[in-house]
């Protein structure tokens, strides 16, 4: 499966440079609590912060330092995971979907 082959690697990695729309696979690797290196484009439609939830680099070099920098260092990749995963919950989750949800239909009503 593919929540098999992502829990397998260390880290994910996007290095999307054309592409429209939000990337749920960038969603659902911060959801296992994997650290993401990705770029502007492919973090688009994610509010995640730079070096807290993801790694956001658009430029080869520096994404490839970034890589190999979370590759080398354990403590780092943990704790970035573990902000990817709360951040996934607390944005994505069922409950926080549900919210929007409700929230939005409040708005259509005019409560």
């Amino acid at each position: 499966s593919a929540n098999d082959f992502v829990n397998g690697q260390k880290l994910v990695v996007v290095p999307l440079l054309s592409g429209s729309g939000m990337r749920i696979k960038i969603v659902e690797a911060m959801a296992l609590a994997k650290p993401v290196v990705t770029t502007s484009l492919g973090i688009e439609g994610i509010a995640a912060e730079n070096g807290r939830e993801a790694v956001i680099e658009d430029e080869p070099q520096q994404m490839a330092s970034a890589i190999m920098g979370l590759l080398n260092d354990a403590a780092k990749r943990e704790q970035l995971g573990i902000a990817a995963a709360s951040f996934a919950r607390e944005n994505f989750g069922s409950k926080a979907l549900v919210e929007k949800q409700l929230s939005f239909y409040q708005q259509l009503l005019g409560n």
